[in-house]
């Protein structure tokens, strides 16, 4: 799997140099994500059943939108 900012440059062309950059052109839920994993890291203070709910949810959306564009393109439903 290509390094997280190297997947956000697929996605929208963008390359980032750093983090701060990167956090920057994510969504909400993507820089919580980026944000935690940044936090924790550093040996940051996290609350972790917190961490990881929101990972899990984060994870959940992430499997479910790869397997709509899967079937979406298998079936040709998003192309003109």
């Amino acid at each position: 799997m290509p390094h997280f900012t190297q997947h956000k440059r697929l996605l929208t062309g963008t390359f980032c140099l750093t983090k701060q950059e990167l956090l920057c052109l994510l969504d909400e839920t993507d820089r919580e994500i980026m944000e935690l994993s940044m936090q924790i890291c550093s040996n940051g203070t996290y609350d972790f059943d917190q961490a990881f709910g929101k990972l899990f949810a984060w994870c959940q959306k992430t499997m479910q939108r790869r397997i709509l564009l899967r079937i979406a393109d298998r079936f040709d439903i998003l192309k003109p």
